[in-house]
C-alpha cells in the first residue's frame, strides 16, 4: 500500500510541514497553478483546508479526495 505522501506526489503535489513551538502543527500539500487546490491539515484543530489562489472555490477529483480520506486516518482523526 502506498503511503499517503506517494499518493499526493503522484498527482504533482509538494510535502512541506509547519512548526509551531517545534510542534509539527500543518502539512501541506501544494502544486503550481492558479486552478489547482492547495491541501493543509492543520493538526491543533483536526481540519483540512481546500483552496486555490485567491480564495476561490475549487473542485477536486476523486483521486484527490481519497488520497485526503487517507492522510485523515493516518492521522487517526477519525
Amino acid at each position: 500500500m502506498k503511503s499517503t505522501r506517494e499518493l499526493f506526489e503522484e498527482l504533482g503535489y509538494t510535502y512541506q510541514e509547519s512548526y509551531f513551538e517545534e510542534k509539527l502543527d500543518e502539512i501541506n500539500y501544494s502544486k503550481d497553478g492558479n486552478y489547482t487546490p492547495q491541501i493543509i491539515f492543520n493538526f491543533n484543530h483536526k481540519c483540512v483546508m481546500v483552496y486555490r489562489k485567491e480564495n476561490k472555490a475549487s473542485w477536486f477529483d476523486v483521486k484527490l479526495l481519497q488520497a485526503i480520506n487517507q492522510q485523515i486516518e493516518e492521522l487517526g482523526w477519525k
